[in-house]
């Protein structure tokens, strides 16, 4: 089960009443055991608090950064030429994943863009990705996670708001990417989203997290048995009259 951590006002999907993560300065949290850079996908949403034509975004601006001990480095920022990317420094050796346009030079002040950063370094690659599209894979053909044994870990700029950070343990394929960049509402607290390809209704599915242990029973699509059954209507026709059966009201 993959590990999440969750910063999620809504601010990003227009909700009312919630107030981004728009520090006056970066918020420091504790590393050991809450971010593991091995594995995973970082993820949130941002949104410039100045005007785009402000100089304050002509510097580098950091999202993420994590530093270790020994001098590793990895951060995840908005550079100084607007780009987007990931780039670390680790033993000594420079990595990155960015594309040249994957710039913020054409975004407006209270937009809000999802950023994605995943990453393996069993599988050797380091991948960004903006607004859904990829932004960047692996440009050394390298990826190593910096040494662990960093007490903190950044997040945040005062020039950008923040919302709804994710980090997983889950290496996030490009569709998954799309899909999140493409929620019209903000995850929920411990979100987790199960594959259901080659799942028939009445299948339980057993979650387990170290010694806890749960099941729950897949009931099947929301929508079934629709009638008609083809979407194919005679010559002629100007309606159509849909029946479907749904278990959804019953959850609610």
């Amino acid at each position: 089960m993959a590990f999440l951590a969750l910063v999620a006002s809504g601010s990003a999907f227009s909700q009312a009443n919630s107030t981004p993560l728009c520090p006056t300065s970066d918020y420091r949290f504790a590393a050991p055991g809450l971010v593991d850079l091995r594995e995973g996908t970082i993820e949130f949403w941002v949104s410039l608090v100045l005007h785009e034509s402000s100089s304050e975004y002509a510097a580098d601006l950091s999202f993420f950064g994590y530093r270790a001990p020994n001098g590793d480095e990895l951060l995840v920022r908005q550079a100084s030429t607007g780009i987007v990317c990931a780039q670390a420094v680790i033993g000594g050796v420079y990595i990155s994943a960015y594309r040249d346009d994957a710039s913020v030079r054409e975004w407006k002040a209270g937009s809000w863009h999802h950023v994605a950063f995943v990453f393996s370094e069993r599988q050797n690659f380091m991948r960004m990705y903006v607004d859904g599209q990829a932004m960047g894979d692996t440009n050394e053909g390298l990826y190593r996670a910096p040494a662990e044994g960093a007490m903190r870990f950044t997040l945040g700029n005062p020039m950008y708001a923040m919302d709804s950070v994710r980090f997983t343990r889950e290496t996030f394929d490009p569709g998954r990417v799309a899909s999140e960049a493409a929620r019209p509402a903000q995850p929920s607290a411990s979100e987790v989203i199960f594959p259901l390809a080659g799942l028939s209704a009445g299948d339980q599915i057993t979650i387990a997290a170290g010694a806890a242990r749960g099941s729950l029973v897949y009931l099947g699509p929301p929508l079934a048995n629709a009638e008609p059954d083809s979407a194919l209507l005679p010559a002629g026709s100007t309606s159509v009259h849909l029946r479907r059966r749904s278990w959804y009201k019953d959850l609610r």
